[in-house]
């Protein structure tokens, strides 16, 4: 893998961008954690494919990565609900002094266009909408599904709250 090489740029002053499929991403995760965690090296790597990919096949299906990264130290980990988040969290990357991994699924955005696209802060979630009986908490493109599942509900009566967990994990 180029961890190694991203690494390098980094503490060289660089900040790279490595872009990656979450499935690939497994198989370098002693190198993220010693070239990269450990030495907090402010390296992104853009996480394609993240999440159940279909048609991709069985070893394609980025389905551990927010679980291993979760467990490396100094790592930021984000998950856009659209395009316009992704920009905003790849300039936040960018500036950023730790290592960051941004997770997006394969495929474009969904249906549903939001209003508003907060700028990124570290720790802070965004209220997507207002509510009282119900809180739905999700991260990335399964925003989308959690606003349709609260228009459901609200069908039924309840006011749900909808909050986009922005910033997942960060340590120190």
């Amino acid at each position: 893998m180029q961890y190694g090489l991203i690494a390098g740029m980094a503490s060289s002053g660089l900040k790279p961008v490595f872009a990656v499929y979450s499935s690939f991403l497994q198989r370098g995760y002693d190198q993220l954690i010693h070239d990269i965690a450990i030495q907090n090296l402010p390296v992104t790597i853009a996480i394609d494919r993240a999440g159940i990919v279909g048609n991709d096949g069985e070893t394609h299906q980025g389905l551990f990565d927010m679980v291993f990264l979760s467990q490396i130290p100094n790592f930021i980990i984000m998950a856009p609900k659209n395009f316009a988040e992704l920009n905003k969290m790849l300039e936040f990357a960018i500036n950023t002094k730790k290592p960051t991994a941004i997770r997006y699924p394969r495929g474009g955005e969904g249906s549903i266009k939001f209003d508003k696209c907060e700028d990124i802060s570290l720790g802070k979630a965004e209220i997507i909408k207002e509510g009282t009986d119900i809180t739905i908490i999700a991260i990335g493109k399964m925003v989308e599904r959690a606003v349709e599942v609260s228009q459901i509900l609200e069908k039924k009566r309840y006011k749900c709250r909808n909050n986009k967990c922005k910033i997942f994990k960060t340590t120190r």
